[in-house]
């Protein structure tokens, strides 16, 4: 805190999802998405953090059961159908002081 009543604040969130399918017998694989930031703000000032963005593609394969598992012919009964998406993640932080009385 200085002397004009600014308060000043590191900022390191670090967001961690796990990816692909869950296994076991094998620790999932972890994508991590981080943010360094040192900000200075007066007492109930809001301050956005953002750019924290994820982009990707879900790939879903339907069929009949069994018959889609069989090589060569197995294709002509399964459908596959792709999801593209964009996450952004938004961080509002707003600092308050309190000051105690003895």
């Amino acid at each position: 805190m200085s002397a004009s009543g600014e308060i000043t604040a590191e900022i390191h969130p670090e967001f961690k999802t796990p990816v692909g399918s869950f296994s076991p017998t094998v620790p999932p694989t972890i994508q991590s998405r981080a943010l360094n930031s040192t900000v200075r703000l007066h007492d109930g000032e809001t301050i956005v953090l953002g750019g924290l963005i994820k982009t990707g593609v879900d790939e879903k394969v339907e069929g009949l059961p069994f018959i889609k598992d069989i090589p060569l012919i197995g294709t002509l009964f399964e459908s596959k159908s792709y999801n593209k998406y964009t996450e952004e993640l938004i961080i509002y932080v707003t600092p308050h002081l309190y000051y105690m009385d003895e």
